[in-house]
């Protein structure tokens, strides 16, 4: 059965928050179990196959996620089609990743790398087949289902930590990763069911996809680059570990916010499709202002409070990944927002705009990180992060309010900054004697936020009705 838009952000944000409570109980488990200087080493290599496997899951996927959603009729052709297309490249990235194995060790100075970009190098064709099916869940609309295998493939993760529990170290962990590719493969291909519809041109979706391939490909890259950067030129797994431990806190509000624009793409390119002006204003400037609302007081309430969050989130043995938190929390808002922006110039059809931005954010990252990394650790390759994810975020913002019209209103920034920084004063000011008491002042600190946004009248009675919308009927009856 399909489900509006509202509706499916509702069960694509329970499948997400599903996704990340397995996922950052799996990754802080792992962290305390390894301790820095393995976790660092599981860090990278991760970071590693999600480069590759994202790839073959963000390009013709998407593609056939957009075509598909604006011509159902199509389906079983545009799926045929993607199928072949989908299945040369996973071949072709395959042979590239797994002959390259002592190439990647050697510039990482770790032949212990020879052995997992080998194990890896199947995810391609898992991640790839999988994302294609799963994408096709997305074009028609079957958000319920697409919820399903996200969360069922998140839980899988959980054995990850009962296998370095019983010895198999990063060679466990590792393939429990291959393991969960292989439930979305499988889940994905049954939910799809027999899939009907007419012929489809393949150039229609090889032409779109080539430059979102590149996309994915940079966009991945840009998320990763700080830390290979910090394992090839530091040279310390130690180090490695604390700035994945890092990163991981900052990406948390990167995944849950990310999910807001999940179901943009298929919106926005039938309601073009349609020239309907109104409801694509509509989703354009809703997703970026609440965005904004959730990403700008985060980032400005756990900047000051970074260093007591990583102690009690992975122990005080990861306390010296505070000092690049502190910086990366900003770098992965700047990142939010340049993901979704893209998604809108995705949908608009313009790929090849977003693969420019993201190549110019990679460039201004490899250079930072090169400049500041040997002098400044890994406080200098969160700078880099974070200086090139603003430039990015900056010139998308302008590439949306050109192709639609439209952004955010100039009096809701002001307010939600007016906000932001009034409880981000408060945190400056506040020492706790424990940091186990950071949650108690994050709720308080949150509270205060939201009065301020009911006084100054930001959130209203138009805000409480798209939250009552998107509650599922059978939720209300038994709330009532």
């Amino acid at each position: 059965m399909k489900t509006s838009v509202t509706k499916g952000t509702l069960y694509l944000i329970i499948a997400q928050v599903i996704f990340l409570v397995v996922g950052y109980v799996v990754q802080i488990t792992l962290g305390r179990l390894m301790g820095p200087e393995v976790y660092g080493v599981f860090g990278v290599i991760v970071g590693i196959m999600s480069v590759v496997t994202l790839v073959p899951s963000s390009g013709v996927p998407v593609a056939v996620s957009k075509f598909v959603g604006e011509n159902e009729q199509k389906a079983g052709g545009i799926m045929r089609e993607g199928l072949r297309i989908q299945l040369a490249i996973c071949t072709v990235l395959f042979i590239i990743y797994f002959s390259s194995a002592e190439l990647i060790a050697s510039a990482f100075s770790d032949p212990r790398f020879v052995l997992y970009v080998r194990i890896t190098s199947i995810s391609i064709f898992l991640a790839g087949i999988g994302n294609l099916y799963y994408n096709y869940l997305n074009g028609m609309r079957y958000f319920w289902k697409q919820s399903v295998v996200y969360a069922v493939s998140s839980i899988t993760k959980l054995l990850a930590i009962l296998l370095v529990v019983l010895g198999f170290g990063l060679l466990g962990a590792v393939s429990d990763y291959l393991f969960s590719y292989l439930t979305i493969l499988v889940l994905s291909f049954w939910f799809s069911g027999r899939i009907t519809g007419g012929g489809f041109d393949w150039r229609k979706l090889f032409y779109f996809s080539a430059p979102l391939i590149v996309y994915a490909a940079l966009s991945n890259i840009l998320q990763n680059m700080d830390l290979f950067m910090v394992k090839a030129l530091l040279k310390s797994d130690d180090l490695a570990g604390y700035y994945t431990s890092a990163s991981m806190i900052g990406k948390l509000f990167y995944l849950l916010v990310g999910t807001l624009f999940a179901t943009l793409i298929p919106a926005i390119s039938n309601s073009i499709a349609k020239n309907d002006k109104k409801r694509t204003t509509k989703y354009v400037t809703s997703s970026i202002r609440y965005a904004v609302m959730l990403l700008v007081p985060i980032s400005l309430v756990v900047s000051p409070t970074a260093t007591g969050l990583v102690s009690i989130v992975y122990s005080t043995k990861f306390a010296p990944a505070g000092e690049p938190l502190s910086i990366f929390i900003f770098g992965a808002c700047f990142l939010t927002l340049l993901t979704g922006l893209s998604s809108m110039i995705i949908a608009a059809g313009r790929p090849k705009v977003c693969m420019g931005i993201f190549a110019l954010a990679c460039a201004i990252s490899l250079a930072l990180g090169i400049m500041l990394i040997p002098t400044m650790g890994i406080y200098g390759a969160a700078v880099a992060t974070t200086g090139s994810t603003l430039v990015g975020m900056v010139i998308a913002a302008y590439y949306v309010a050109k192709e639609f019209g439209c952004l955010i209103r100039v009096k809701s920034l002001a307010r939600i900054s007016i906000a932001s920084l009034s409880i981000y004063l408060l945190a400056l000011f506040i020492h706790l004697p424990d940091n186990w008491l950071l949650p108690f002042e994050y709720a308080v600190l949150f509270g205060i936020y939201f009065v301020i946004l009911l006084a100054t009248k930001e959130i209203g009675k138009d805000d409480f009705r798209m939250v009552e919308k998107v509650i599922p009927k059978e939720l209300k009856i038994r709330m009532g």
